[in-house]
């Protein structure tokens, strides 16, 4: 008895400790402002004058304040994260190429999801539709085979950007990088597309088929 009301106590405890969490409006009455200041801070929007800024700061730093990032990417319409497809995630080359795409997508503020495809590349499918499914930016997909060809171009007819590095698909309307400068600029091409408030972005307004080696 002693010992389901222990469990009973722990699991309201939890509750407890959820529910307080802070929210905007409580980050907004510890600094003093508004619930839009807040925001504007947040979004790193000007109108905010450095002082107010700065007392926005310290209350989301005193209150442990967490901001709903998925909520604001739903709102802005992306993410800021792009996904990366390694054809074969146990060939040392691969994994260098995945450290040049992270590193320069986060000098341009995206985080990088790397999926395997397979040695045979069985599963790109399978991992572009599920990184399609949790909203990403872009798709850069490395050393794609013939089979490969319906899927990317049905993701560009959805307007999904998409990167066709190391190997490229002839006649498919994508950019193409090559080895020599794949890091820097797959990241930042797709870190540079203009984006529309939707669940998946459109397709960049640049030259489509560029080859960047």
């Amino acid at each position: 008895m002693k010992k389901a009301v222990s469990e009973r106590g722990a699991v309201e405890g939890a509750r407890t400790e959820r529910r307080a969490a802070p929210t905007m409006r409580d980050v907004a009455r510890h600094a003093g402002v508004s619930v839009a200041t807040v925001t504007y801070v947040l979004n790193g929007l000007p109108g905010v004058s450095a002082e107010r800024r700065k007392h926005v700061l310290a209350a989301i730093a005193e209150l442990g304040f967490k901001p709903n990032l998925l909520a604001r990417s739903l709102r802005r319409g992306h993410t800021k994260v792009l996904g990366l497809i390694l054809l074969d995630i146990a060939n040392p080359f691969y994994p260098e190429i995945a450290a040049g795409v992270i590193e320069a997508a986060a000098m341009a503020g995206y985080q990088v999801f790397v999926a395997h495809g397979g040695a045979d590349g069985q599963f790109v499918q399978r991992e572009a539709e599920a990184l399609v499914e949790h909203r990403g930016d872009g798709i850069i997909f490395t050393s794609l085979v013939e089979a490969h060809r319906k899927l990317v171009t049905r993701l560009l007819e959805m307007g999904v950007p998409c990167i066709m590095a190391v190997r490229r698909l002839r006649g498919v309307l994508a950019d193409f990088v090559g080895i020599g400068l794949f890091a820097l600029a797959a990241a930042t091409q797709l870190a540079r597309r203009p984006r529309t408030p939707a669940a998946l972005p459109a397709h960049a307004a640049q030259p489509p088929g560029r080859h960047v080696a």
